[in-house]
């Protein structure tokens, strides 16, 4: 299978593959992207991403794939969701718009399946390629988001708040409330850049932190991310 072989050789830690099998494999995966399940085009997206293959933009192997996940995109599960549109991000392709507005309806479909990392990591990738969620899938998300807050991690708080500051979105008070609180309790296990990414996205979100957050946050965080005058950098990817 060519997404299976392509995906183990990324496991593997494989960065240059033989340009001639490279080529093969693509060749390949083009002629049969009729036969490709959503999990095999979400495997082999997340491969070539993390190889750094970058096919062009007007590739015959882009055309069919985005074809066959429009075609199939409700049988796509919000893992496989979150990992081809994070491998597209990653690989600078914007999605056509009838793949994206596929996607947003099976996200919205399967709301109630989605994890902390898969909203994080699908929003993200949204904000990155410049395409705005549809309001059904915002509110879709949202309501998620607050319903699992418990299990959100400090990243996945840092990335879903500063997706929806990147698309410049007001999220509803029950996210906030929920996001700040979550960020309250695992405050002591945010990482600098984690806690700057926070305050980044509450501040381009216009939101004044919880007092119970900004008392909750480590001491270090005070001079590194509290800053009022003086300009601070994007958290990088």
């Amino acid at each position: 299978n060519v997404a299976n072989f392509v995906w183990a050789l990324a496991k593997m830690g494989v960065k240059t593959p033989d340009a001639g099998l490279l080529e093969a494999m693509q060749a390949r995966a083009t002629a049969t992207a009729g036969a490709f399940r959503p999990q095999n085009i979400a495997n082999f997206f997340w491969a070539l991403a993390k190889m750094g293959i970058k096919p062009p933009a007007s590739s015959a192997l882009l055309e069919a794939m985005q074809r066959q996940a429009t075609a199939t995109a409700g049988a796509f599960d919000p893992q496989n969701v979150a990992n081809f549109f994070t491998a597209l991000e990653k690989m600078g392709v914007t999605p056509e718009a009838g793949l994206a507005a596929a996607m947003q309806k099976q996200a919205v479909a399967r709301a109630g399946e989605f994890q902390p990392q898969n909203v994080a990591n699908f929003f993200t990738a949204l904000a990155k390629m410049g395409v705005k969620p549809e309001a059904s899938l915002l509110a879709a998300m949202q309501r998620r988001a607050v319903a699992t807050a418990g299990e959100f991690i400090p990243m996945n708080v840092a990335f879903f708040l500063s997706s929806l500051a990147e698309m410049d979105v007001t999220p509803d008070a029950d996210l906030l409330a929920a996001m700040q609180e979550r960020a309250r309790v695992s405050a002591p296990d945010f990482k600098a850049w984690q806690l700057e990414m926070l305050w980044d996205a509450l501040e381009k979100l216009n939101v004044t932190p919880d007092a119970g957050l900004v008392a909750a946050l480590p001491a270090r965080a005070t001079a590194s991310v509290f800053r009022t005058s003086a300009p601070h950098d994007e958290a990088v990817l």
